[in-house]
């Protein structure tokens, strides 16, 4: 396995790159100081709170993976199990590190052998499930050395994957071969990690965040004033830095006269960066006042809405936003790949984004099936939004989104029965 031994020989100069750019990158420094803290407070958690428990440790590195893990959470006999979460983010970490969801949470660690072995010897857990795409080599190969089981759920392995190009393939094979139970959302991506792994351990049951966003559509959580309705709302989910360019090119195109066009046909704009910082949110304001579009931010807003432009500066409420939306456009499609297009569709919205969509089974689906429409230019942006003014056609793909997502039925359960079967 030389691709294996080569990776972890260069283990000693990836620490010592982490610890010289954690001088510039906030979000590694954060999680290096406080990973040791995190994990001294698991273990006194295990020590005192987890009794003959099965102990379940769950991992996502970011926001996006811990929704796709929340329906599971939220369902799992907490008797039975004591629940571990893991992250890599320090914003998701921050965010919800005092959730009811599990019983103790900490960072995982960067994937360096001698502290990832460590880690496992701790911690000492059962069984431990990673969820979308995050398999890293010594997470996946010591788990196994541990004897942890290893569940991967809602499986992302795409046709642009690393774990299926020619060089990485016999590493994927031998990394995949540790899992007990994969689960993944298509059968267009169990054709995918067959070429790693033994059908016979994939199940094809959809993707959790169906549950996930189903259960949070029913709270219906009340995010604006119902002033909100009225007016047709766009809404820009998970905007990179180049989105916020070309939607603001996208805007001035269809809206020529900034806010004024905007109010003359009873239109507004939500905009949710998918970072928060104020050096993001203050670029947003300042390009955004060149096409005379002022805006409020979130945080700012009182019960009677005046602005055409609101600017969302906290995380985690994206995937309720959509409920007040018409169309949505998805951002990062010009980049890494697009972000999660369930939500949007499970809140019947026309849907809009780049070109890299391939990395989601679910972005694929949607233009398949004549949902979503894809964007290469502003003009074509532009036309995208000119769908409020064609009712008929709206009317008729909300219906489809409403049909497709209909098809999904529990498979946060069906993961849990899996659990329970390999006890």
């Amino acid at each position: 396995m030389l691709v294996y031994l080569f990776y972890n020989l260069l283990s000693p100069v990836i620490w010592g790159f982490l610890h010289i750019i954690k001088c510039f990158n906030p979000k590694i420094r954060i999680h290096l100081r406080g990973q040791n803290q995190s994990i001294k407070n698991v273990l006194d958690a295990l020590s005192d709170q987890r009794g003959n428990k099965t102990l379940l440790m769950m991992h996502a590195a970011s926001a996006g993976e811990f929704e796709q893990l929340k329906p599971l959470l939220k369902r799992i006999n907490r008797k039975q199990y004591f629940c571990i979460q893991t992250f890599t983010s320090p914003t998701i970490y921050e965010e919800e590190k005092y959730s009811k969801l599990f019983d103790a949470v900490c960072y995982f660690p960067f994937d360096l052998p001698w502290i990832v072995n460590a880690f496992y010897a701790k911690i000492k857990p059962d069984i431990f499930l990673i969820t979308r795409h995050d398999i890293w080599p010594n997470m996946i190969r010591l788990a196994h050395a541990h004897h942890i089981k290893l569940f991967f759920i809602n499986g992302n392995i795409h046709e642009n994957s690393l774990w299926v190009k020619p060089l990485f393939l016999s590493l994927g094979r031998y990394l995949f071969s540790f899992f007990s139970i994969i689960t993944t959302g298509s059968n267009r991506l169990k054709s995918q990690i067959e070429s790693l792994t033994n059908s016979e351990k994939i199940h094809v049951i959809g993707d959790t965040r169906f549950d996930q966003i189903q259960d949070r559509k029913k709270e219906k959580p009340q995010l604006f004033s119902d002033e909100i309705y009225s007016t047709k709302n766009i809404i820009f989910g998970s905007m990179d830095e180049f989105d916020i360019s070309f939607v603001k090119k996208s805007i001035h195109t269809h809206f020529p006269n900034g806010e004024t066009s905007l109010q003359a046909v009873k239109q507004r704009l939500i905009l949710v960066p998918h970072e928060v910082d104020e050096k993001t949110l203050q670029n947003i304001e300042s390009q955004f006042n060149t096409i005379n579009i002022s805006m409020i931010r979130y945080s700012h807003l009182d019960d009677n809405i005046k602005s055409s432009c609101i600017l969302i500066d906290r995380i985690g409420l994206l995937a309720d936003l959509y409920a007040y939306a018409d169309l949505a456009y998805i951002g990062a499609g010009f980049g890494r790949g697009v972000h999660s297009v369930i939500e949007p569709a499970v809140h019947a919205c026309a849907i809009a984004y780049g070109p890299n969509f391939h990395i989601l089974d679910e972005a694929v689906s949607l233009v398949q099936e004549d949902i979503s429409t894809i964007v290469r230019t502003e003009e074509e942006l532009s036309t995208f939004f000119s769908l409020l003014n064609q009712s008929d056609l709206l009317n008729t793909i909300q219906s489809k989104s409403i049909d497709f997502v209909s098809h999904f039925n529990h498979p946060s359960q069906i993961i849990l029965d899996l659990l329970d079967s390999k006890q």
